[in-house]
């Protein structure tokens, strides 16, 4: 009797030890797991997130994990996911804007980072945050750009001596249209680069001041599906902000210069068409340029966007990469010090794109004229798309002009 008690005292004892070392060790397992940094991207290319974790694992000389947002969604409604990470990349948009306004307070960035920055990158920074505090919300670091590649042996075809303006362009384009079914294309099918376009065109076509009014009356609907269908209506009117650039691109898709189903078209069809010298103008970012072999895109010069007047003003779209610390320390100011300036060379040689530092080494001249560009205009504008929080209004706006485009 008392071997048996004694088996089951020793049968609990060995059961009570193992189910506490199962305990102790999930709980470690966790505490491994809420210790890991993270750095949380949004709508972030592959390439820019490479860099960005590579810069923080020799600053901190530590191993940092990406934490993927949800392009889906408004960053907005994500806070929590990365509320525990080091740092927040992201591609800026208004939505977030008004997020980091909202967590001020907690993240103070001192403006001294934007030593060495271009003029119009600061006017820029002002102007969207509507502020010239002494701390920053958020930190640019680079920037990708909406530009026109051109096909070279095209171009030297139609005669046109050079293009400046709008009307240049054109006159290309109709001078091509009997070489190529698709003088000029764009992403007309993907609902944020379609948005995009017109973006760009609008700015190119009303000029940068009817542009950012048109900004500024979106943001003012504050993403209701009703005031924005109310505005659409309004701005698509003889005198309407959106109504110069519609006529131009009826004009173009009667006349052919644009083909019917390049509202269709995704990126990857641009690409295609780029990739086999099937257009003779083609709407992308430079970072979809940066995808392109290297000995077909020297069939083609980039040009940005030209305006009706050539002495125009210009605001040029152009996506722009932030990064935010989430966790105040002296590791962070150095880090974004490495973002602002020590790496700038660095980040635009691994990733293509346009650093902001107007005195760094640069890949190529690619980026050097995006550089210039931006550098020599009033300063970037964030595309159209960023106004809207949610993919059903990009989408429905996106539809609402292919319509209005389409119509006869």
């Amino acid at each position: 009797m008392n071997k048996e008690k004694s088996s089951i005292s020793k049968f609990f004892i060995y059961g009570f030890l193992v189910v506490l070392f199962v305990l102790i060790v999930t709980f470690v397992i966790i505490g491994i797991k809420s210790h890991k940094k993270t750095i949380a991207f949004y709508k972030i290319p592959e390439q820019v997130q490479n860099s960005v974790l590579k810069i923080a694992n020799e600053q901190y000389n530590k191993t940092f994990h990406p934490l993927i947002l949800d392009d889906e969604l408004p960053l907005s409604s994500q806070t929590k996911k990365f509320k525990k990470s080091h740092f927040l990349v992201a591609q800026n948009s208004y939505d977030a804007i008004n997020l980091f306004k909202k967590a001020s307070k907690k993240n103070l960035i001192s403006r001294d980072l934007l030593s060495g920055y271009p003029a119009s990158i600061v006017d820029s920074y002002n102007k969207k945050t509507n502020s010239s505090k002494e701390n920053l919300l958020f930190l640019p670091f680079l920037y990708d750009f909406y530009q026109i590649d051109v096909n070279y042996e095209l171009f030297k075809l139609s005669k046109v001596p050079t293009i400046s303006t709008w009307s240049d362009f054109t006159t290309f384009a109709s001078a091509i249209s009997e070489k190529t079914s698709a003088p000029i294309i764009f992403a007309g099918g993907d609902d944020v680069e379609f948005l995009n376009t017109i973006g760009i065109l609008t700015e190119s076509l009303s000029n940068s001041t009817n542009y950012d009014l048109l900004i500024n009356k979106f943001l003012d609907c504050k993403n209701d599906i009703t005031k924005i269908q109310t505005l659409l209506e309004e701005e698509c009117l003889p005198n309407g902000l959106l109504y110069n650039t519609l006529v131009e691109l009826k004009s173009l898709l009667s006349k052919k210069i644009i083909p019917s189903k390049v509202f269709s078209f995704s990126k990857k069809d641009v690409l295609f068409h780029l990739d086999n010298t099937l257009c003779g103008a083609a709407f992308l970012t430079l970072s979809e340029h940066r995808t392109i072999d290297r000995q077909v895109i020297n069939k083609y010069k980039s040009i940005y966007c030209p305006a009706i007047d050539i002495s125009s003003i210009r605001n040029f779209s152009a996506p722009e990469y932030v990064v935010v610390p989430l966790k105040k320390s002296k590791k962070s100011f150095d880090y974004l010090n490495s973002f602002a300036q020590l790496q700038q060379t660095k980040l635009a040689t691994e990733t293509g794109l346009c650093p902001v530092q107007k005195n760094c080494i640069v890949p190529d001249k690619q980026a050097d004229d995006v550089r210039y560009w931006l550098a020599a205009s009033n300063g970037p504008t964030l595309p159209l798309s960023s106004v809207f929080s949610s993919k059903e209004n990009i989408s429905y706006v996106a539809e609402f002009l292919r319509i209005q485009i389409r119509e006869k």
